[in-house]
C-alpha cells in the first residue's frame, strides 16, 4: 500500500498477529505454570511431610498410652486383691471367705495375662527390664499373702498369719506396686521423648520447606 506521503507500508496479516499472540500466550502460560508447579510440589512436599510425622508420633503416643491402661488395670486388679485379703482376715463366715478366695485367685490370673500381654508388647531392653523387675518383685508377694491365709485358715494360726501379713507380706506389696509405679513412668518418659523429637523434626521441616 502507498499512503498519503508517498511511502509504501507493510502490514502483517491478522491470522499471522494471532498466531504470534496464541505463541506468546503459551510462552507466559508455560513460565507461569512452571514455579506454579514447583510451589505446589514444595507445599504437598511439607505438608506430606508434616503428616508422616503426625501419623508416626501419634502411634508412638498410642503404644505407649495403652501400655500404661494395661499397667494401671493390672495394678487396679492387684489393689483389689489386697483388700480382699485384708477382708478375709477379717471375717469369720466361712463361706463369704471362699466366694473372696475364688475372687482372688481370678484377679490374679487377670494380673499375669495383663503381665504377658505387656511383654508381647515389649519394644527396647529397658522395657523388658522393668517387667522382669516386676515379675521378680510380684512373685514372692503373692506367695507370702497365700502363706499366711493357708496359715490363717488351715493352720488356724491367727496372729502369726497377722504378724506375717504386717512384717512381711505389706513391704512385699509395697515393692511391688513401686515397681507398677516404675514401668507407668517410665512410659510416660518415653511418650514425653517422642514429643520432644517430634517437636524438634517439625522445626527442621518448617526450615527445609521455607528453604525451598
Amino acid at each position: 500500500d502507498i499512503g498519503v506521503t508517498g511511502v509504501q507500508t507493510c502490514a502483517l496479516p491478522i491470522s499471522m498477529l494471532t498466531t504470534i499472540s496464541r505463541h506468546i500466550a503459551v510462552k507466559l502460560g508455560v513460565a507461569f505454570a512452571i514455579p506454579v508447579a514447583i510451589l505446589t510440589a514444595v507445599g504437598w512436599l511439607g505438608l506430606s511431610r508434616m503428616s508422616q510425622m503426625n501419623n508416626g508420633m501419634n502411634e508412638i503416643l498410642d503404644r505407649h498410652w495403652s501400655k500404661v491402661q494395661v499397667a494401671n488395670q493390672a495394678r487396679s486388679y492387684s489393689n483389689l486383691n489386697n483388700r480382699i485379703t485384708m477382708q478375709i482376715f477379717l471375717l469369720a463366715d466361712r463361706e463369704e471367705i471362699n466366694t473372696l478366695l475364688i475372687c482372688r485367685s481370678e484377679n490374679s490370673d487377670k494380673i499375669s495375662a495383663l503381665i504377658k500381654e505387656l511383654e508381647a508388647r515389649v519394644e527396647s531392653a529397658k522395657e523388658k527390664e522393668l517387667l522382669n523387675a516386676l515379675k521378680s518383685a510380684r512373685a514372692p508377694y503373692v506367695e507370702s499373702y497365700k502363706q499366711n491365709t493357708h496359715m490363717l485358715l488351715q493352720e488356724n494360726k491367727p496372729e502369726k498369719a497377722r504378724e506375717g501379713m504386717v512384717r512381711v507380706t505389706l513391704p512385699l506389696l509395697l515393692k511391688y506396686h513401686l515397681a507398677w509405679s516404675e514401668f507407668i513412668r517410665f512410659e510416660g518418659e518415653e511418650m514425653d521423648r517422642a514429643a520432644q523429637e517430634s517437636n524438634l523434626t517439625y522445626a527442621a521441616t518448617r526450615k527445609l520447606v521455607f528453604l525451598l
